[in-house]
């Protein structure tokens, strides 16, 4: 198969119906359904609405740096990374080693990421490094199920008795998950999503679009159909006989299952007045993780060993990912990331943002602005379409009383958050669609289970 424009795709054409699955949005969900969907042998259609495939995995060179949406980083234990390898996907950069900084407004410390570099630590007292140390050797133990609607503070309040240690905590969760409302986040979530990160991240070599370029090259070797700048107006019909419809084309895609991978309010509006209530419930009730960002490129770092910070008890980040992995065409130039974690509904001047992001970088990387090649800035990013909250955890990706509708994206949360969460629920949702398959639906092509793929 290979990738069409709207210009050259017919959905009347006699090879281009009916599909098996017709995916909505191509960034990594999308992309993993497909291939996972093809390479067991469903005729798949992916439609994507912008230029190129990626969404908010997507990657821009600007002066020869490259930058993604805002930081990013891949699980090196996450879900996410053993499902990629499983689709013959080999993400290539590296985990960072650098020296970290704990910014706090007595000056700046060691940043402890184990209970070594904690003993010494002249920021907390014994009775602190007492209690984060509990955290750090009961972690991998706790079973996050139960936890699941608590809240990351209402958990962290039993267990924590001292505050700098409390204090400790939410930075991490801050870090892991890039959440910034403890009152209403979930622990369980928070705490696997901490479990995942004890395993170190990954910084991917060529920006999170050298991903995307690997899954797209994948896709289309194993059969997908790719058509791009192709916005779908509503889904009709239900299992086997479904349609979609699109902005470029007034003939009905015919397809036997749709999964959507954009976001809940968005699918809702495509169904029309046959949304389900109970699925217009959950899209009206999922909250967005939203953050800002600055991000430069500089002609080297005026501390060079200097390459991480995050603040202890304010929602600011700081990486150098330029020092792990290959973000610029002159090697001499380093991209960093400097990044506000916004609590849910938070709503902020973008002067007042850059200024306190600003204020940020002068403190662990002084003399910075005589050494901008570029940069851009951006108030608002979402960063995922739902906080996993103890009132809401989503992750079925069935749409029920919908037949032959399923979602996919980084709002299922049941295996894991941010990319983890996009790529296993898109695992997970075409797997429903073979046990479906297998439990009465009718074949249009010779089926494989994901476990023989």
């Amino acid at each position: 198969m290979n990738t069409l424009d709207n210009k050259n795709f017919n959905p009347s054409s006699d090879d281009q119906k009916p599909w098996d699955l017709t995916i909505i949005g191509a960034g990594l969900a999308g992309l993993t359904a497909a291939i996972t969907s093809a390479q067991a042998g469903l005729k798949t259609l992916l439609l994507e609405s912008g230029k190129r495939a990626g969404g908010r995995a997507g990657t821009v060179e600007k002066e020869g740096a490259l930058f993604n949406l805002g930081p990013h980083a891949l699980y090196k234990e996450g879900v996410g990374l053993k499902i990629l390898h499983q689709l013959g996907i080999q993400p290539q950069g590296n985990m960072p080693q650098g020296n970290g900084k704990l910014v706090t407004n007595q000056g700046l410390y060691p940043l402890p990421f184990s209970p070594s570099s904690l003993l010494t630590h002249s920021f907390f007292n014994w009775k602190d490094k007492k209690e984060i140390i509990r955290l750090f050797s009961r972690l991998s133990k706790i079973d996050t199920v139960p936890l699941n609607h608590i809240s990351v503070k209402d958990w962290a309040n039993s267990f924590f008795q001292r505050d700098r240690a409390r204090q400790y905590f939410f930075m991490m969760c801050r870090l892991s998950s890039y959440s910034n409302s403890p009152d209403i986040a979930s622990a369980g979530a928070a705490l696997r999503q901490l479990q995942d990160a004890n395993g170190g991240v990954i910084y991917l070599d060529g920006g999170w679009q050298s991903l995307v370029d690997q899954m797209t090259e994948r896709a289309l070797k194993v059969g997908v159909t790719i058509v791009k700048e192709e916005t779908v107006h509503s889904i009709a019909g239900f299992f086997p006989q479904m349609t979609i419809t699109t902005k470029n084309h007034p003939q009905p895609i015919e397809t036997r299952y749709v999964v959507s991978t954009i976001n809940p309010k968005a699918t809702c509006a495509l169904m029309g007045e046959k949304a389900p209530a109970s699925f217009m419930e959950l899209a009206e009730s999922l909250l967005p993780i939203r953050g800002a960002s600055f991000d430069l490129s500089l002609k080297g770092l005026p501390l060079p060993k200097q390459t991480f910070g995050i603040h202890f008890d304010q929602p600011f980040y700081f990486s150098s990912h330029s020092h792990y992995a290959k973000l610029t065409k002159d090697p001499s130039h380093f991209v960093v990331h400097v990044y506000r974690y916004l609590t849910t509904g938070e709503t902020l001047q973008a002067v007042e943002l850059k200024k306190e992001l600003e204020h940020f970088l002068d403190q662990l990387q002084p003399g910075w602005r005589d050494r901008v090649v570029t940069s851009r800035f951006m108030p608002q990013i979402t960063v995922t379409q739902g906080l996993p909250t103890a009132s809401t955890l989503s992750s079925d990706p069935e749409v029920h009383d919908y037949p032959g509708l399923y979602m996919a994206g980084d709002w299922l949360t049941r295996d894991g958050q941010l990319a983890d969460a996009s790529i296993s629920s898109a695992q997970r949702a075409i797997q429903k669609i073979l046990n479906h398959q297998q439990q009465g639906g009718a074949p249009h092509s010779t089926r494989k289970s994901i476990s023989n793929v």
